[in-house]
């Protein structure tokens, strides 16, 4: 028809580096003591998530029930994802392992 055709030109970023084959040996050689599932997956999270270019861009999405299931150790090392940032005090906030919200948080809680 004569007129402009749009063109958006493509944004590239440098290719994204899985995390290094060491964060699956504890998987890999196993274990002599007992652990459960959940356990084990906290802490591959945990793993993933502090690897890299890659952690960076792991970005879980839990439920509501995460302190159930042993997931509550990410929540002050990579905090809960809230737009405006913890507006209250948990009544866990003397604990170790502490609710904590920020504005830059890591994990989407969903639920």
């Amino acid at each position: 028809m004569g007129g402009f055709l749009t063109r958006k030109p493509a944004q590239t970023s440098k290719i994204m580096v899985l995390p290094e084959p060491q964060t699956y040996t504890l998987f890999d050689a196993g274990s002599k003591k007992q652990m459960s599932t959940t356990m084990a997956f906290a802490g591959l999270l945990r793993k993933l998530m502090k690897s890299g270019d890659f952690g960076k861009r792991c970005v879980p999405m839990i439920t509501d029930e995460a302190r159930t299931f042993g997931l509550n150790s990410l929540f002050h090392e990579f905090k809960i994802h809230a737009p405006f940032g913890q507006q209250y005090l948990p009544v866990d906030h003397d604990t170790l392992m502490k609710y904590a919200e920020a504005p830059d948080g890591q994990i989407l809680q969903e639920g």
